[in-house]
């Protein structure tokens, strides 16, 4: 009954001190009993009254007087409520301060890292990541801090100016033997190690980092940009990508065997097999995944929110890759429908009215378009697929005027994908434009890998009409003598012995 007193005076004191502007005195036990309400005002959910709370313990003067574990608890959930409130950069100030103290946990570093990548403050994410990965690896290995981690070091390539940090943060992940949830190699990132390591004309430590190196995607990248022509020339056979593929996917099998509940794993494994080509077996797999949730075994799966609608997506992509174009886009219809967590699955529905473009079907693509604005769940790169979908559909209707608005839209984002612009401009048959955009790619250092890759001759797979006459168009592209000219000096076309993934 004294404490509930006790608080019951502290808030009256709290609403009178708000009243002419001043902060209230509290005793040490006191700021203790307001940080334990505040605690539970957030359990509650009750941000604004956390928020009040939070505030008044941080200005109390003999908040500096308390133990530093009450002084960081309190730092924390202001921060917490902060960010519910999405106020990231207050959430980003007070996690900060929170990481002061000795002895600060991973848990803490990672709520920090967090905070400063909504706060746009990109370098600190990037300190704030390598203590996680120092300090709290296992928090890295969840499908959660994996899209973290991939998130700050995509936005972290973004600029010119957070280049160093970048590097640091894949050396740190590098050092501190970072692996994926399922124990695989992240090795498009140690890529960039490789390519470090080249430029400074250190072949043995690029060969070391090689060691590391698995995927198909990390290899191929490599294999055709001159760059790490060296580094090929030294290993031929490890750059042999059909063994690489077939190693992969035998590697991604024992993966699945080991994690029977997490559907995660045969999202992995799908993608090497249908780099592989292995497309049959895509299929089976799929369908026996399908077939035991649909008698009542989802409660096998720890992760279907997050992982069922690309068991879809990798069933849709082996029928179309056979030929089975009007089954695949059943499948897409019924995958694109499954929420990913307690949202939309936008990515899945947009890329469905993509597919549904290159059957043929542009007023079902724009039908399906209509459901979204850029708004609500959409990402920029989203939108810009959006207006692409209605680009291509209104070309295929021949209304010139809406294709005309929707390449507007494409132009003035073009910088959110380069792939997505050049396709757009490839549409429009200006082959003079698109060849000076795609040499433009090839000659930007941190664009060149995405236009090598894209021009490589891969083994061919089922096409609609839709996508053969796309298909004449980039050919012709390709065939001009300044393109050519331009592959050259940077790397090489190639003949590949597999197949290119469908999104």
């Amino acid at each position: 009954m004294a404490k509930k007193l006790s608080l019951v005076l502290i808030f009256l004191m709290i609403a009178a001190c708000a009243a002419v502007n001043q902060s209230p005195v509290v005793d040490k036990d006191g700021l203790i009993d307001l940080i334990a309400s505040g605690d539970q005002a957030l359990e509650a959910n009750n941000v604004a009254k956390a928020t009040e709370i939070l505030k008044t313990v941080l200005s109390a003067r003999v908040f500096s007087r308390l133990d530093a574990d009450m002084q960081q608890k309190a730092y924390v959930i202001a921060g917490l409520a902060a960010g519910r409130a999405q106020d990231f950069k207050r959430a980003h100030k007070l996690m900060a301060s929170a990481t002061k103290f000795e002895g600060t946990t991973g848990e803490i570093w990672y709520l920090n890292a967090t905070f400063a990548l909504h706060a746009d403050a990109l370098p600190d994410a990037a300190q704030a990541i390598k203590k996680v990965a120092v300090y709290s690896p296992e928090q890295l290995r969840t499908d959660k801090g994996q899209r973290l981690i991939w998130e700050i070091v995509r936005r972290l390539g973004e600029s010119d100016r957070t280049q160093v940090e970048r590097l640091s943060l894949i050396e740190t992940l590098y050092q501190t033997n970072f692996v994926d949830q399922y124990g695989i190699q992240p090795d498009t990132i140690w890529v960039d190690l490789v390519r470090q390591a080249l430029t400074q004309k250190n072949l043995p430590r690029a060969r070391e980092i090689m060691t590391r190196i698995e995927s198909v995607s990390a290899l191929l990248r490599m294999k055709v940009d001159d760059r790490f022509l060296a580094l090929v020339e030294a290993e031929p056979e490890r750059f042999e990508l059909a063994s690489a593929a077939r190693r992969t996917s035998s590697s991604l099998a024992s993966v699945v065997d080991e994690n029977p509940h997490l559907l995660g794993a045969f999202v992995e494994y799908g993608y090497a097999l249908l780099e592989e080509g292995r497309f049959d077996k895509v299929l089976a797999d799929a369908d026996a995944i399908l077939e035991n949730i649909a008698a009542g075994g989802a409660s096998s799966y720890d992760d279907t929110d997050e992982s069922l609608a690309w068991v879809y997506n990798h069933k849709a992509a082996a029928l179309r890759a056979l030929g089975r174009w009007e089954e695949a886009l059943v499948v897409m219809e019924i995958g694109s429908g499954i929420k990913e967590g307690k949202t939309a699955n936008v990515s899945q529905v947009i890329n469905l009215a993509a597919h549904y473009v290159d059957a043929g079907h542009s007023e079902k693509a724009l039908a399906i378009t209509e459901q979204f604005a850029c708004a609500d769940h959409v990402s920029a790169y989203g939108c810009l697929l959006l207006h692409a979908v209605r680009h291509s559909a209104h070309l295929q209707l021949r209304d010139a005027a809406k294709a005309r608005k929707a390449f507007a839209y494409l132009q003035e984002h073009r910088a959110v994908s380069d792939r997505v612009w050049l396709r757009a401009i490839l549409l429009e048959k200006d082959f003079d434009f698109a060849a000076a955009l795609l040499i433009e790619q090839l000659q930007d250092p941190d664009k060149r890998h995405l236009a090598l890759v894209d021009l490589q001759n891969y083994l061919p797979l089922a096409m609609t009409p839709v996508m053969q006459q796309e298909r004449k168009l980039w050919t012709q592209l390709l065939a001009r003598a300044d393109v050519a000219a331009a592959i050259d000096k940077v790397g090489r076309r190639l003949n590949l012995p597999i197949y290119s993934v469908p999104p």
